[in-house]
């Protein structure tokens, strides 16, 4: 009988996965390990690790198990620290030696605050700051968000977010629907030559397979809006799923409930696999957004448009694979204000549009049991049209308009090769051209992993990478265009230490040089362009230079437990500097160094008594196991009783407290003389707001039933009402300064019905 759920919430429901699979022993890293396949929806998803990782010598070493066994309880797999089909502590992709992690789509929910966007999620990550509550900028160690690459399900993705700028990498509201995600990798420093274009890390999503059994349907509401969704089966091997959002706000002021504030968005998300032989496989994505906000009193409108579309064939041989993928990235931002006086009436209106077509083709070989070789290709065409007009009742003075098209190719290789069971080197390099200018750069990678004993790792990783310019300051003016690649050295180390089953403390020393940034030319000043993403707006200068520096180093360490026992948790702390250099030649904080962070974040689940939900009725024996995907079967804290009744509490908590950021300072007699105002840019970044805090806490029942299933939740945002500065604004002619505070208190329901 298919599931159809109609759900009510306010923010997005917690995602977890049922468990069931094969271990086979595999090659593949650098110890002889297993194979964990048939897990989260398909058999082709599998996750690599390691016998020695794990502490295991082959399948057998699991309680209860023999290899070859399926796995139908996810107890064997907590007793070695693996949640949701694969290991916690170790990546997906086994080319990361330091600086990665590894997350689940549970992960993404149920930490509290996350609102289930990945990009607010990894803010309790060790390295990655908050600037600012409203948006959901993934800024690490230092970096500017727009230093970001997003891959998702093999193809990169500029911009998931809706009222998204292009060269930004985030925003308010996210496009990526966390219901579709499954376990997949964040890289905060010296990624392997796979990822290229990128200067600050890397967010590698993986897309879950649609379910083979039969169709399911959702319908709900919530902090990313109205949401209809299905996904099933499409002849007898291959499977789709579609989801649609309309903007929650938008939608309740058009039923009469106003709330002064609407911002209007909707997304469409598509995707589909179609077994087309045994080693060939046909993948469709497409993602599609549309999103406004007008703001009355100021007469401001914003708004941004997004489609992405890819296809990709994959074919796959015993122990070798390729993959050739096209793809289309359509983007569109738009800003307006309009001003009126009694004699006149005036409109200041930017509109920035790009379509990246790309072209990527990727190789993998194993033939060699020592050794892993990989390589790949990629051709981009960007087609792009930006535009700044300034209108009144008399005449149109065009301010910017440019129309250019521009090619940037990346071809990588990369080898791993396994010394022994506790050594492993891996050696690689990518090279980039930019037809605009002819720039060329050559990035190598190196990296090695080493286990000198039981429960430890230690991974070394460099790298060389680089990265275009924002592309609106190429056509900017007229002195932008012979703009070289920015460039950083990337080198980490990280010791993972595994304390029991369930525990690991893991540090991470880094250090970052970067050079060839964009600087003013004309005149010694302190702008930089690595200071670009600290606000809504990009700071657009003509005549620029490649000749400015950076660099960012620190310390990070994270002590975490996995779920068992009922609870998880984790701390981490990070002390890190941030600063650069303009055309002035003086070193100075960038916009992102707050000097220190911490973050404690935890939860507990309770076992409710069945008999307290009688009323639900029973739950048969078919819908045990694979009734939901919400809801997880075998998880340590629900309560089941003989009637089929599973029922939990959970509760979560999230504590985080950071440096507060930098700002320039007014000059406020110049101001007051000019009656505007003018920053003292000699102090650039020489003024720290008050220290970040902010406490979160989610409290949320679930019940699971073979006739429904149900949840309902609290969820708290900054639990203690603190006030975090987010900036100030300089008044002349009143000669003082109105503050703006980030979120304050803020409660948020969920109530969730599946039938």
């Amino acid at each position: 009988m298919n599931i159809k759920c109609l759900t009510i919430i306010v923010v997005t429901a917690i995602h977890a996965v049922a468990l069931a699979g094969t271990f086979r022993p595999e090659s593949g890293g650098p110890t002889d390990g297993l194979y964990l396949s048939g897990t989260e929806g398909g058999p082709t998803e599998h996750s690599y690790f390691h016998s020695a990782e794990a502490g295991l010598s082959n399948s057998s070493n699991l309680p209860g198990t023999e290899p070859d066994s399926p796995i139908d309880t996810v107890q064997a797999l907590q007793a070695v620290g693996i949640s949701g089909g694969f290991i916690k502590d170790r990546p997906i992709n086994h080319l990361i030696y330091s600086s990665g992690r590894s997350f689940s789509a549970e992960e993404a929910n149920r930490y509290a605050g996350s609102l289930g966007d990945v990009g607010r999620m990894v803010r309790n990550y060790a390295g990655v700051l908050c600037l600012d509550d409203s948006r959901n900028d993934i800024i690490i160690r230092g970096n500017s968000p727009s230093n970001l690459l997003w891959r998702i399900d093999g193809f990169e993705v500029a911009n998931p977010n809706h009222f998204g700028s292009i060269g930004l990498t985030g925003s308010s509201v996210s496009m990526l629907n966390s219901n579709l995600i499954r376990n997949s990798d964040f890289i905060t420093g010296a990624f392997p030559a796979e990822y290229g274009n990128a200067l600050g890390g890397v967010f590698d999503i993986r897309l879950k397979e649609a379910p083979r059994d039969r169709h399911h349907f959702r319908a709900g509401a919530g902090w990313n809006g109205f949401e209809l969704g299905a996904e099933g089966p499409v002849s007898s091997t291959g499977g789709y799923q579609v989801c649609y959002r309309y903007s929650f706000l938008d939608a309740m002021a058009a039923l009469g409930m106003e709330t002064g504030l609407r911002p209007k968005f909707q997304d469409l998300t598509v995707r589909g696999e179609v077994p087309l032989s045994e080693s060939w496989k046909l993948s469709l994505l497409a993602m599609g957004g549309d999103s406004r906000i007008s703001l009355s009193d100021s007469q401001i409108e914003t708004g941004s448009r997004s489609l992405f579309s890819g296809i990709g064939f994959d074919w796959s041989g015993q122990r070798s694979a390729a993959r050739i993928s096209l793809s289309a990235n359509d983007m569109e931002s738009q800003y307006s204000v309009v001003n009126s006086n009694q004699d006149t009436r005036s409109t200041y209106s930017d509109r920035e549009k790009e379509t990246d077509y790309a072209l990527s083709v990727r190789y993998e070989n194993r033939q060699l049991d020592s050794h892993y070789l990989s390589a790949g290709a990629t051709l981009h065409l960007y087609d792009m049209d930006f535009r700044q007009i300034n209108r009144n009742d008399y005449c149109c003075d065009s301010l910017m308009f440019c129309q250019e098209t521009m090619l940037l190719g990346r071809i990588f290789v990369q080898d791993e090769y396994l010394v022994s069971e506790k050594l492993a080197f891996t050696l690689g390099a990518d090279a980039l051209w930019l037809s605009l200018n002819g720039s060329h750069a050559i990035g190598p990678r190196a990296g090695m992993l080493w286990r000198p004993g039981p429960g430890h790792q230690i991974g070394l990783s460099y790298g060389r990478h680089h990265q275009t310019q924002v592309h609106t300051l190429y056509l900017y003016g007229s002195g932008n265009r012979q703009l070289d690649f920015s460039q950083a050295d990337h080198l980490s180390l990280t010791h993972h230490w595994r304390l029991g089953q369930h525990w690991r403390l893991k540090t991470d020393l880094y250090g970052q040089n970067l050079r060839n940034i964009p600087v003013e030319a004309d005149a010694p000043s302190a702008f930089s362009a690595l200071n670009i993403g600290a606000d809504f707006y990009l700071p657009l200068r003509d005549g620029l230079t490649s000749q400015g520096l950076g660099r960012n180093y620190g310390v990070e360490m994270t002590l975490e437990k996995f779920m068992s026992d009922h609870w998880y948790g984790m701390l981490n702390g990070t002390l890190a500097r941030s600063e650069y250099t303009g055309s002035d030649g003086i070193w100075r904080s960038t916009a992102y160094d707050i000097g220190y962070m911490a973050n404690a974040l935890g939860g507990y689940s309770f076992g409710l008594p069945s008999n307290w939900f009688n009323w639900a009725g029973k739950r048969s024996d078919s819908q045990s196991s694979h009734s939901n995907p919400d809801i997880t079967p075998g998880s340590e804290g629900r309560s089941e009783g003989t009637d089929g009744i599973r029922a939990e509490l959970r509760t979560d908590l999230r504590i985080t407290c950071s440096g507060g950021r930098p700002f320039t300072p007014v000059d406020e007699a110049l101001s007051q003389a000019l009656g505007t105002v003018v920053y003292d840019e000699d102090h650039t970044n020489c003024l720290y707001a008050p220290a970040y805090f902010r406490c979160d806490w989610r409290l949320a029942l679930l019940v699971q039933t073979d006739r429904f299933q149900f949840e309902m939740a609290l969820d708290l945002q900054n639990l203690t009402n603190h006030y975090n500065l987010l900036y100030s604004v300089y008044s002349p002619s009143e000669k003082l300064y109105y503050l703006y505070w980030q979120t304050l208190f803020y409660p948020m329901y969920t109530f969730k019905l599946c039938f």
